[in-house]
């Protein structure tokens, strides 16, 4: 899928005790345009993977309108946002000021519940407002960059909720990465 105005619409669907949920993949040379919303995962089975698993491996993914999804009681993480080997991923909203992300919920997974990870490449999120994070035995969100990678969110972290995760409730770790981060009225940037 190639159009920017009439995206992939992956919507409304229900999946329950799956390995993953849902699996989207951008190859070397391939360019994804897909809008995410109003999905639920429950009980995906996968320890390594994710409820949701949306990447791009050399190619270009651009995700909008990610919102309103729910991912609970997974093996693994909720959410995970990978790019890797020089691809580009970009996750931005239709709709002026709203968070490409807003209204989405991660709880009681096994690990982390919203995991992003620029792998030598580069990764643009808009914002990262109005989500909600619970009981997930790992972070709520980690933002990692690494072997050179640069990961952007543009707009201030603000009005997330963050409840009884095990781990951080926010977690950036640059290693060998940039990681460029707003948090409320704060620009926090760390450096690997």
């Amino acid at each position: 899928p190639t159009s920017t105005t009439r995206p992939t619409g992956i919507t409304s669907n229900t999946f329950t005790d799956n390995g993953r949920g849902l699996h989207l993949l951008s190859n070397p040379g391939a360019v994804f345009n897909a809008t995410v919303a109003d999905n639920t995962s429950t009980g995906a089975t996968d320890a390594n993977g994710a409820a949701f698993l949306i990447e791009a491996d050399g190619g270009t993914m651009n995700l909008f309108n990610s919102i309103n999804n729910q991912a609970s009681d997974g093996l693994g993480d909720g959410l995970v946002l990978v790019n890797r080997n020089g691809g580009t991923l970009n996750v931005s909203s239709s709709t002026s000021g709203q968070s490409a992300l807003a209204g989405n919920s991660y709880t009681d997974n096994e690990g982390d519940g919203l995991k992003i990870v620029a792998d030598n490449a580069l990764i643009t999120i808009g914002s990262l407002s109005n989500l909600t994070f619970t009981g997930n035995t790992g972070d709520g969100i980690e933002l990692q960059a690494t072997n050179g990678g640069t990961l952007t969110v543009t707009n201030p972290v603000i009005s997330s909720q963050f409840t009884n995760n095990d781990g951080n409730g926010l977690n950036l770790n640059a290693a060998g990465g940039t990681v460029n981060i707003k948090i409320g009225q704060d620009v926090v940037n760390t450096d690997g």
